[in-house]
């Protein structure tokens, strides 16, 4: 651990977590109930919406977001690179990307 003790680690990072899965919930609802006149930016869910309905297509991104989040945080931990603060950075940096996202979307209405 490279400044934080454990238990604040974990408590930041359980934290970042939550936010950051708040932000991806409201970055589906955002694009799910989008006015009719909004058009997607988002080339992966444009791609997607030609094989499956919109919608599905957004939920099956987020979700494979999450997971994938998932996935990168028990890899980091599991290897031993032992730099959190620079995990915890990342998250930050994720949740800013999201944040940036959201208020876009409901701005655009």
């Amino acid at each position: 651990m490279s400044t934080l003790d454990a238990r604040h680690y974990d408590r930041v990072n359980s934290a970042l977590f939550v936010a950051l899965f708040l932000l991806q919930y409201a970055d589906l609802h955002s694009t799910v109930t989008a006015g009719s006149l909004q058009v997607e930016g988002n080339r992966l869910l444009t791609w997607l919406g030609h094989w499956m309905s919109p919608i599905s297509a957004v939920f099956a991104v987020k979700g494979l977001s999450l997971v994938a989040l998932a996935a990168l945080r028990r890899a980091w931990s599991g290897g031993g690179h032992g730099d959190d603060v620079a995990w915890l950075a990342f998250l930050g940096a994720a949740l800013l990307v999201y944040l940036a996202v959201v208020v876009n979307n409901y701005a655009a209405r």
